[in-house]
């Protein structure tokens, strides 16, 4: 995958290589080639009924499911499914997607996200499963892609320094639209460290 477009490549900020799951992120460098740079969200792509399904690493984001979209993530190689719906969400499904899920060999996790009101803790259990998930890719979902988006962003962030608006720029990418949760996941993370206000 090519290297950050020029539209965020300008606003890096980060040397080196920073890891997402395992996949090397590079930014730009004179003297060290970029080692599988990624450089955008990619997709979408269409995995049974659900038409939305991005990549960024080896995370695969999307909205919701059906039966045929989860077969094409096990062909697909995916191990981990992680559903950030609530479970009021999930009770008028129609079907039981930790069965479906898990009938089809991979592993299930719930961890329900409102998009009233992130916080840090809960986007950092989204983490944590996704840093000790196996090798393979990692499905990580909600109803449209919104709440993915904007734990993309807080994600990358917190986690890997990119700065805002690259991560939200990504984010967006990957799903998020909604306005309100771009500035919950900007309130959480806090202000860009050119911003912050040094201590007296």
């Amino acid at each position: 995958m090519a290297i950050f477009g020029t539209r965020t490549a300008g606003v890096l900020a980060i040397a080196g290589a920073l890891w997402l799951g395992g996949i090397a992120w590079a930014v730009p460098a004179a003297a060290t080639p970029p080692e599988a740079p990624l450089a955008s969200v990619e997709g979408p792509e269409t995995w049974g009924g659900v038409s939305n399904v991005t990549a960024l690493g080896r995370l695969r984001m999307s909205g919701q499911p059906d039966p045929a979209g989860i077969a094409a993530a096990a062909e697909a190689g995916v191990g981990l499914v992680v559903n950030l719906r609530t479970e009021r969400e999930m009770s008028a499904l129609g079907f039981d997607e930790r069965v479906a899920v898990e009938a089809a060999g991979m592993r299930y996790e719930h961890v329900p996200v409102s998009g009233a009101g992130l916080d840090a803790a809960t986007l950092a259990r989204v983490d944590a499963l996704v840093a000790d998930a196996p090798e393979g890719p990692v499905w990580v979902h909600c109803a449209s892609s919104n709440r993915v988006g904007a734990w993309l962003a807080w994600h990358l962030v917190r986690e890997h320094g990119l700065g805002q608006d690259v991560a939200i720029g990504l984010g967006r990418e990957a799903g998020l639209r909604s306005a309100g949760l771009e500035r919950q996941v900007r309130n959480l993370v806090g202000p860009p460290a050119d911003e912050s206000v040094p201590e007296e």
